[in-house]
């Protein structure tokens, strides 16, 4: 995980990895909800971990490609950037 700035505030095309009413309703995590869904089919006819890896990774790669969007958590106050083993 890396720290970000401390002003740092997720914008709309961030996926903030949480729980919880306002995670759900963020921008950024209807974004992924949407994106995940365009993929279902696919992902559930998958026969292999590797099949299923690509799909998964090119939905990750749609939301950096929108606008610099990362995964985002907070602790203890701080958002972090949780990098892809996290964020899978």
């Amino acid at each position: 995980m890396t720290i970000l700035p401390e002003d740092f505030e997720p914008g709309p095309v961030h996926v903030v990895c949480a729980k919880g009413k306002q995670a759900k309703e963020h921008p950024g995590n209807i974004l992924l909800k949407s994106l995940v869904q365009k993929n279902l089919v696919d992902y559930s006819a998958c026969i292999s971990k590797s099949e299923r890896t690509y799909i998964v990774t090119t939905i990750m790669q749609q939301i950096r490609d929108n606008g610099g969007g990362e995964f985002v958590r907070q602790l203890d106050g701080r958002w972090y950037e949780i990098g892809d083993r996290n964020a899978r």
